[in-house]
């Protein structure tokens, strides 16, 4: 029973859909099927356009700036390419070449288009040391795809869905170098904290003007030979504004 469900042209929506082709030949749709590719491209290419100029306008240095161009380009060539192929193939059949060359790229522009899709994630996230060769490693995936598109277009569809997929993932696994340099951060600001802390109890160094603070007998009188700890200024101390602690209040004599 399940066969049967899978059966399209079994069922009353069989005149939307044409029978299924062997894997070496291509698939010739419907009028419906090349009504609905049409559409559904072309209805994005406008919001692409106004979404890339938005990333542009958007961009705040060099990288977003690149990152935004390269994104852009890469939907809207997806879109643009998609639609010109879809109408050809529908209006202008006849046109063997040219509908095959516009398939052709409509094939290529797929992988440029994942390859783009990674470049604002890569360029401006900090991922770790990997992201740094998948940077022009995505673009090397996308050439040769383009070649093998070139030499074995519609011969072996499911390698070609399989480079697909791979490409879609395989730039993601940065995400693992991404882990070390979560911790590696982690430590960094961990030893950072300890070493403000440590300065904190620190006395100071160099020239700095000395003042004798006497303290108050019990009678409340001042008496030379008791002495205080010498108060500096933290301006003064070369630490900044640091919270006082337990080595701070001990420095004034608090604790």
């Amino acid at each position: 029973m399940f066969p049967r469900l899978l059966d399209f042209q079994k069922t009353k929506y069989a005149r939307f859909m044409n029978h299924r082709v062997p894997a070496h030949k291509r698939y010739q749709p419907t009028e419906y099927e090349h009504a609905a590719n049409c559409a559904t491209h072309a209805l994005w290419i406008i919001p692409s356009f106004l979404g890339s100029s938005n990333l542009y306008l958007l961009s705040d240095d060099a990288w977003e700036t690149v990152s935004a161009w390269i994104y852009g380009l890469g939907l809207c060539g997806l879109f643009v390419v998609s639609t010109v192929f879809h109408t050809v193939s529908w209006k202008k059949s006849h046109l063997r070449m040219v509908e095959h060359c516009l398939h052709m790229c409509d094939r290529m522009v797929i992988y440029f288009f994942i390859a783009a899709s990674y470049a604002p994630w890569l360029n401006l996230r900090e991922l770790g040391p990997w992201a740094a060769h998948m940077r022009w490693l995505v673009w090397v995936m996308a050439s040769v795809g383009t070649v093998y598109v070139f030499f074995f277009h519609e011969r072996y569809k499911l390698l070609e869905l399989l480079c697909y997929v791979v490409m879609g993932f395989f730039p993601a696994v940065v995400i693992l170098s991404m882990r070390g340099r979560e911790r590696d951060r982690k430590l960094e600001t961990s030893m950072r904290e300890k070493h403000r802390s440590a300065a904190s109890c620190t006395p100071p160094t160099g020239d700095v003007p000395t003042t004798k603070v006497h303290a108050l007998d019990r009678n409340r009188t001042r008496d030379p030979s008791v002495r205080r700890p010498t108060l500096y200024p933290l301006s003064q101390t070369g630490f900044g504004h640091v919270p006082l602690n337990t080595c701070s209040l001990q420095r004034i004599g608090l604790v």
